[in-house]
């Protein structure tokens, strides 16, 4: 249970059906949501099945508000990364790609500038 009184292990929910952003654990609170992982990330997760579909376009601007949200608290862009990179899982599903949560973040919020130098620090390894 979260500090929050929550029986959930990520940080934050977004309901597919109302694009709500639910707040579910502290963002200093230790998550439940990446076995070996979760001392030092930000779980959030979409309500939906990603093996089905694609996130729909506000489920998408709720995604990226919610990283705004995390990232203004740690006060630094965190790299986003989905749940199956190193895991036995395929989670968040086979239509949601390794680099959707940055595209999708890029797309709503980073200026042309800011999005040029993180292509760059990518492509030169930084």
């Amino acid at each position: 249970m979260s500090q929050l009184g929550n029986y959930v292990g990520y940080h934050i929910l977004i309901e597919h059906s109302s694009h709500e952003i639910i707040i579910c654990r502290l963002f200093s609170e230790i998550g439940a949501h990446d076995k070996g992982e979760n001392h030092d990330s930000v779980g959030i997760a979409l309500a939906m099945n990603g093996n089905a579909s694609i996130p729909c376009p506000q489920c998408e601007e709720a995604f990226a508000r919610s990283c705004e949200m995390v990232f203004a608290f740690v006060g630094n862009i965190l790299p986003i990364e989905p749940h199956r990179l190193n895991d036995t899982t395929d989670c968040p599903g086979k239509y949601i790609s390794n680099n959707w949560g940055e595209r999708t973040y890029a797309k709503h919020y980073l200026s042309f500038v800011k999005k040029l130098l993180l292509w760059i620090s990518k492509t030169l390894n930084f």
